[in-house]
């Protein structure tokens, strides 16, 4: 597999744009582009991805043999990713929490993000997998969106500050590297298997708890998080039964009911 690394770039999703524009995988084998320092990083919904040294910043290029479902992609990302960081720091399963669609947690303060893009080039259908975690960076200095989900600066936290202990990057990219090549199926976008649906609710942020979140049309709604079906949707328990939530929606806030 060729890995692409830059010391300084402004986002490797748009290094993996460029290279697709003008080439073509060899033999569907996938491609990775990584950095050490992003100058221009994108999140959901086009936030800025601060994305200082310290950090680790990658695009994972797969070719794609038939259309994709973002939200099994996204949650089947978090899942690798999530079992990448905890066999190479040793936390516990479940200390490093997946919040519904795309973003890593530990302790309530985010970890990473992923960003899922399928663009077609050259005749052929791709998807760019970019995955950025704060792994030795300072609390001053973590990578993350700029704003919270409600507008607010968000709160990260490293790998570094959750161990007590600093990691080769390279390594950890290398180890999700290996982890994405292993536990992609050749149909990445499928409906999650049961196992990976057990997993992930296992990680999930906020599983049995009251959530409100942001719909598509401006609407809020509130409930209690019930776990995600095989496509990667969440399953909310209203007043009124339950309720499906829609691609595009945003969790605003979670209730720790527990106390």
């Amino acid at each position: 597999m060729q890995i692409i690394r830059y010391e300084s770039t402004d986002s490797t999703q748009q290094r993996a744009r460029e290279y697709l524009g003008k080439k073509t995988l060899t033999n569907g084998e996938p491609i990775v582009f990584t950095a050490a320092q992003q100058t221009a990083g994108r999140g959901r919904l086009e936030r800025q991805w601060i994305s200082p040294p310290g950090g680790l910043y990658l695009t994972y290029v797969h070719q794609l043999r038939s259309a994709v479902n973002a939200g099994p992609l996204s949650l089947r990302t978090g899942l690798i990713t999530s079992r990448a960081l905890e066999k190479v720091s040793g936390l516990n399963a479940g200390v490093l929490q997946i919040k519904w669609p795309n973003d890593l947690y530990v302790h309530g303060r985010k970890l990473g993000g992923i960003l899922c893009e399928v663009i077609h080039a050259g005749g052929a259908q791709y998807v760019l997998i970019g995955v950025g975690i704060n792994i030795n960076t300072q609390p001053c200095e973590q990578a993350g969106d700029s704003t919270g989900s409600a507008g607010v600066p968000a709160r990260a936290i490293s790998l570094r500050e959750v161990t007590g202990r600093s990691f080769d990057v390279d390594q950890v990219a290398q180890e999700l590297i290996y982890a994405l090549q292993a536990g992609l199926p050749e149909e990445a976008g499928g409906v999650l298997s049961s196992e990976e649906t057990g997993a992930i609710e296992a990680r999930l942020r906020g599983k049995g708890e009251e959530i409100t979140l942001l719909l598509p049309g401006g609407e809020t709604i509130r409930g209690r998080l019930a776990g995600i079906n095989g496509e990667g949707t969440l399953r909310i328990i209203l007043k009124t039964g339950e309720f499906t939530v829609p691609g595009g929606a945003q969790v605003v806030e979670i209730q720790d009911t527990s106390t």
